[in-house]
């Protein structure tokens, strides 16, 4: 039975083939569908466990898994990675090596992080309901899988909603909760820390508040329930002293720890840590109260946004929107979800999780309010991140950079906020490796040049290149049993097999003229042909071409250029190709054109398959000299390195 493998699946198949090399941290950070969960492993500083002498099963969730997230998960990872990814991460590793042929069904892992894993091997292969499909990659200290999501705590109807209502201590709150509809919120993947007053909190607190509270559930009986609320895991121990907490109102809180205790705005923590499946919840013994004046701030009309989730988390997790709620003024481009989502996968997560996201979001604010009567067509604007953007003006269009302002001219206490549909930053880089980092359609190629160490010669400036590039449709078209002998041959074929794609020097198309051999870069030759307009090398098609780079050029191509002793020789239609006259009587003449790319070797054979004439090295048109055959039935076979071709005729 022929497999269709996913591009993640595909990958990993490439990873095998150096398993005897590799460890897991080597394995994950080699995928080009692992670049987040890398990310985060580097973050909280678990590279070192992933390539030590421990033996783990890993469980890691390709980028796309990262993609489905909700705002809340990601911003939850953002705010807090000292707890939250370290849990994340551990959650996703076993100590000892578990395969999946050694799993029963309905058997419990513990992983690192202590939370329990249970397997469903009934139909299919799962992890608390996520579904692994890669299983039992080895490496040289335990086993990687690949799952399609990521893996959650497993269910017990135990959110931190549920904690709260099924407390005797609990019930205003919960009341509040349900009143507000914050209880269903709280009951979501989060993950959330609550910071809990109890009913005597309550009881403590003036009932002319409490009536103005009850009165408007959804508003400011809302902010204040919010402002108990953060997103993240936050256990008493990752809690520092001074630490200010982003709540889920858009105010901060204060930690602070003494001799009593752990306290947030002074209240104190009576009881600590009662971890639901969903978070944590922390008893306090007074409410705490936000400012429940309305602030209007630039931060707080990016807060109230729901296309602007993202980037108030970004900023939340940075710690500049306290800055951005200072006296300004302060002009804030603002890019939408859609706009970090339209990056580059991968991209918007290295870059919030990066130390240059301070940066990047400090490049979206100027000093000053400038309304859009402000900007001038052809005038720049410099960002507190130094980066300048030069403002286009197309009739009522502003583009500042290559953004276009989609909604002008909000007004803020501090400034304004302009809406904007693409993110500010510098440019990638347009070196022959960036063209494929940039290219959603060759994800594989990046991964298997960043395995064989290629993208540092391949980003220098001071080389040129033509790079053949197959798309990963051309990857996952390879046949299985090409795959299994590229496995067994191992690493060195693969970094071969990158190299027939690379030329040193330029290479445009205009160049390459029917029967042109060209030299790669791992020293063998590929030739090409043209059809009409089309133009091939050895067995690809160009299908785009000339794609410029700083230093070179990149033709895409729609096949792996794979050597002829992995994948054999092509067979060529039947109707490649003609002789005449058929019968023939002294001499046969053939002509097959251009359906081979060098000279071509010819035999006879009678129909007992045994050869009878042999000439090398001959032209794909010409003659045969039948002198010394008898009557009868015979094969003509033509080959080179790439083809071959056959064609029945008769001596009279």
């Amino acid at each position: 039975m022929k497999l269709r493998f996913t591009f993640a699946c595909f990958f990993l198949l490439f990873l095998n083939s150096i398993q005897a090399q590799s460890n897991l941290y080597d394995l994950i950070k080699a995928s080009p569908d692992h670049n987040i969960f890398g990310l985060l492993v580097d973050a909280i500083g678990y590279d070192e466990n992933l390539k030590g002498s421990d033996t783990l099963t890993i469980y890691a969730p390709t980028d796309q898994a990262f993609a489905e997230l909700s705002t809340a998960q990601l911003i939850g990872l953002l705010s807090n990675p000292t707890e939250t990814v370290d849990r994340l991460v551990k959650r996703h590793s076993v100590k000892g090596v578990f395969e999946s042929g050694d799993l029963t069904d309905g058997q419990i892992l513990v992983a690192l992080s202590g939370e329990s894993l249970l397997i469903n091997n009934s139909a299919g292969y799962f992890v608390n309901n996520v579904k692994v499909v890669s299983a039992d990659i080895p490496a040289t200290n335990g086993v990687l899988n690949v799952v399609e999501s990521l893996i959650g705590i497993m269910k017990t109807g135990n959110t931190v909603a549920d904690i709260i209502i099924n407390s005797p201590d609990h019930t205003t709150l919960a009341l509040a909760l349900t009143a507000s509809g914050a209880d269903d919120q709280l009951r979501e993947a989060g993950p959330f820390t609550v910071f809990a007053p109890t009913d005597a909190a309550f009881e403590a607190l003036d009932p002319v508040l409490v009536q103005t509270l009850l009165a408007d559930p959804t508003g400011q009986l809302a902010t204040v329930l919010l402002y108990h609320v953060s997103i993240g895991t936050y256990t008493s121990t990752s809690l520092v002293n001074g630490q200010q907490l982003i709540m889920a109102n858009g105010q901060r809180t204060t930690i602070t720890k003494d001799d009593e205790g752990v306290k947030i705005n002074g209240i104190l923590i009576t009881m600590a840590d009662i971890i639901g499946e969903n978070g944590v919840v922390h008893v306090i013994n007074a409410v705490i109260l936000p400012d429940l004046e309305a602030s209007n701030t630039v931060v707080d009309k990016i807060a109230q946004s729901e296309d602007h989730t993202i980037l108030f988390g970004a900023l939340a997790a940075t710690g500049l929107d306290s800055t951005l709620r200072g006296a300004g003024p302060f002009t804030v481009f603002a890019p939408t979800n859609a706009a970090f989502e339209n990056l580059p996968q991968g991209l918007i997560e290295e870059i919030l999780l990066s130390d240059g996201a301070t940066n990047l979001l400090l490049n979206h604010v100027i000093e000053g309010s400038a309304l859009s009567t402000n900007l001038f067509d052809g005038s720049s604007v410099i960002g507190l991140g130094g980066s300048s953007y030069e403002i286009f003006i197309d009739g009522s269009n502003i583009y500042v950079g290559n953004a276009l302002i989609t909604v002008k001219d909000i007004v803020a206490d501090n400034g304004v906020v302009h809406v904007i549909d693409a993110v500010l930053m510098d440019e990638i880089g347009n070196t022959v490796y960036d063209v494929i980092l940039k290219s959603p359609d060759h994800r594989i190629l990046q991964g298997l040049l960043n395995l064989a160490q290629l993208k540092e010669d391949l980003t220098n400036e001071d080389n040129e290149f033509t790079i053949f590039a197959p798309t990963d449709a051309a990857f996952t078209n390879i046949p299985e049993e090409v795959m299994d002998q590229i496995l067994e041959a191992g690493g060195d074929l693969i970094l071969e097999i990158l190299g027939r794609h690379a030329l040193t020097g330029v290479e445009p198309s205009s160049g390459l003229f029917n029967g042109k051999v060209l030299t790669t870069i791992s020293d063998e030759q590929i030739q090409i042909k043209t059809e009409g307009t089309d133009i091939f090398v050895n067995n690809g098609k160009i299908i785009a071409a000339d794609v410029e780079a700083t230093n070179g050029l990149v033709h895409v191509v729609d096949a792996v250029l794979l050597p002829v002793e992995i994948v054999g020789l092509k067979v060529l239609d039947a109707s490649a190709g003609k002789i005449y006259p058929n019968p023939a009587v002294q001499l046969l003449q053939y002509d097959f054109g251009n359906s081979f790319n060098d000279k071509v070797n010819l035999q006879v054979f009678d129909t007992k398959g045994i050869e009878v004439l042999r000439l090398n090295d001959r032209n794909s048109i010409g003659s045969i000299d039948l002198n010394g055959l008898s009557t009868g039935i015979y094969i003509l076979k033509l080959t080179d390195d790439q083809s071959q071709g056959s064609k029945v005729f008769m001596v009279k």
